[in-house]
């Protein structure tokens, strides 16, 4: 009995550093998602709602991967004859995220290194690495989000001291529109974790890992948040707004930055992974693929995530109340099914016994 405790606590976090290495990329490190979907004053009330929404949506993509087997059953239970058009739109939404931790790479290498080099060392490096371990599976993503996901963690956590009070829940931001971007970011990331979460709910992971991960997401978006409060306005229009606040801590930053966006990208090209392992020839695909991604990713992190997070929010939330609605409707077919059974069992009996 405590052997199976012990084993299934292991499992849970470690799929907690799944979901949180999934959420934790280039954009939320460095802050550049942050400020655009949070109020830099009064912003508490609004991270502990995104943080309830994350752990919401992580345990009911949890609970549906445990029910029906994994990420593509999943699908198939949600939508049925239409599972192949949802399969392709993560897909590609996913293909957006990879190609904005590209981005996110370049932009640590200019900033964070001040490397005036005109090649894109760091993405094309990262490009390589996805080509050459990408068809691990869900395992290779957990180890790498293992490996990576403390020192992450540990380095925001540093950040933490001086914490700035700015509980106001008003703050100069309008309330409305704080909300909107708030359910929008959460929709976003748990719908780009979807893959993962359901193949891990589906190895037998539970309600802990959801809590756990939105609790350390929620931590990390306060401190980075309070972070560039302190550092003013100038912080606001950089690039990297975390690593202007940080200053002095620059090149502890960008390997952190880095470690952030190696654990997002692998997680977000798992999806396209799926796709790739069922062509005839993987190699050349998986290499069709990731200078696709390359290419896109020239487009710059600022401008991704400013024009296409916030449509990839909108079809989060979207898909993730067709699961919520799915998923409470299945509860009620296998609950009148049951009782279907007990009636006929109670017939059955009752005949026997004439």
């Amino acid at each position: 009995m405590l052997k199976n405790g012990l084993k299934k606590s292991a499992s849970d976090i470690k799929t907690a550093f799944v979901l949180f290495g999934t959420v934790v990329g280039a954009g939320f490190v460095s802050g550049a998602e942050l400020v655009r979907f949070f109020p830099l004053r009064g912003y508490l009330p609004y991270v502990l709602l995104a943080g309830l929404l994350m752990f919401a949506g992580f345990f009911l993509l949890l609970k549906l991967g445990a029910k029906t087997g994994g990420y593509e059953q999943t699908l198939r239970f949600v939508f049925g004859k239409f599972s192949a058009v949802f399969k392709i739109v993560i897909s590609i939404c996913s293909a957006v995220i990879c190609a904005s931790m590209l981005a996110g790479l370049d932009a640590v290498l200019c900033e964070g290194f001040g490397s005036e080099l005109h090649f894109p060392v760091f993405s094309a490096a990262a490009v390589i690495l996805v080509f050459f371990l990408s068809g691990k599976g869900i395992g290779a993503v957990g180890i790498i989000n293992l490996c990576l996901v403390p020192f992450i963690f540990i380095f925001i956590a540093r950040l933490a001291g001086g914490y700035e009070n700015t509980a106001t829940f008003y703050g100069g931001n309008h309330p409305a529109r704080c909300l909107i971007l708030v359910f929008l970011y959460a929709g976003m990331n748990v719908f780009l974790a979807e893959p993962v979460v359901c193949d891990s709910g589906a190895r037998g992971s539970g309600s802990f890992s959801a809590l756990l991960s939105a609790a350390a997401i929620g931590f990390c978006i306060s401190v980075i948040l309070s972070v560039i409060f302190r550092a003013g306005a100038n912080a606001l229009t950089a690039s990297l707004p975390l690593l202007y606040a940080v200053g002095g801590k620059g090149k502890v930053f960008s390997l952190i930055c880095v470690c952030g966006i190696l654990t997002t990208l692998f997680s977000s090209f798992y999806p396209l992974e799926g796709y790739i392992g069922k062509s005839r020839r993987t190699r050349l695909t998986r290499f069709i693929v990731c200078f696709v991604l390359f290419g896109f990713s020239r487009l710059g992190l600022k401008n991704i995530v400013a024009f296409v997070y916030p449509v990839l929010g909108s079809v989060g939330l979207i898909f993730l109340f067709i699961c919520a609605f799915r998923l409470l409707q299945g509860k009620k077919s296998d609950k009148k099914e049951a009782r279907g059974k007990e009636v006929r069992r109670a017939r059955s009996v009752s005949g026997d016994g004439v």
